[in-house]
């Protein structure tokens, strides 16, 4: 006689199937919030580096006499700039809209002191334009400061305008407030402070980019 084998059928529950549900949408959502919350950070920190790469770029370009092409000058369509090489700082409260300008500083002025002037400002019409950046959007620029312990020090007349210059042969750092100095005020910056924060992440420190006047090398510092 043969013996019957009863087959049982297992299975999950309506309650067991929610259960497992439920902390799937929890992992994915704590995974998508993670995620999201990186590349926001990274982000933030690839716009950072970015502004001061093109800082770092105009001073080696200025050290090493790094020539621009021009294609209206026909005599001489290549050459090494005068100036030297700057980046200009357009400074906006809308985020997204503040650029900074790799540029070569080819416009030279007629006596010594347009010529001063025209070696620490930037002229969108005469320089010769070597990059453009846009900050990106996640990123608010706060400005620029002369001492990270002390209190913002606006641009004047809110024109959000500034332009540090690398001028040969040793690449001697200047700053310009909106585009307009004084010839007879030029001088060497002790040091320049450029500071960054994540949009929708106030209570995070501040990024900045802190230039030393005397060498003009840049660099990213935590307060």
């Amino acid at each position: 006689m043969k013996n019957k084998i009863k087959k049982t059928e297992a299975g999950f529950t309506l309650v067991e199937i929610l259960v497992v549900l439920i902390i799937v949408f929890l992992v994915l959502a704590v995974g998508i919030n993670t995620y999201q919350a990186q590349r926001e950070f990274t982000r933030y920190n690839d716009a950072i580096l970015k502004v001061n790469q093109l800082i770092k770029s105009a001073r080696n370009n200025t050290l090493s006499h790094q020539t621009v092409y021009d294609p209206e000058n026909l005599e001489e369509p290549t050459y090494v700039p005068e100036g030297g090489y700057g980046v200009f700082i357009d400074q906006s409260k809308t985020p997204g809209d503040s650029r900074f300008i790799l540029f070569a500083n080819t416009a030279t002025g007629n006596n010594p002191e347009e010529e001063a002037l025209k070696k620490a400002r930037y002229d969108e019409g005469e320089d010769l334009i070597e990059e453009v950046y846009a900050l990106d959007p996640i990123v608010n620029f706060e400005g620029l400061f002369l001492d990270q312990n002390d209190p913002p020090s606006p641009l004047e007349n809110n024109e959000h305008q500034a332009v540090i210059i690398f001028s040969p042969p040793l690449a001697d750092s200047y700053l310009a407030v909106n585009d307009q100095p004084n010839p007879d005020e030029l001088t060497t910056l002790p040091e320049l402070y450029l500071s960054f924060r994540r949009l929708g992440a106030e209570v995070v420190p501040p990024l900045y980019i802190y230039l030393n006047g005397i060498s003009g090398i840049s660099e990213i510092q935590q307060p």
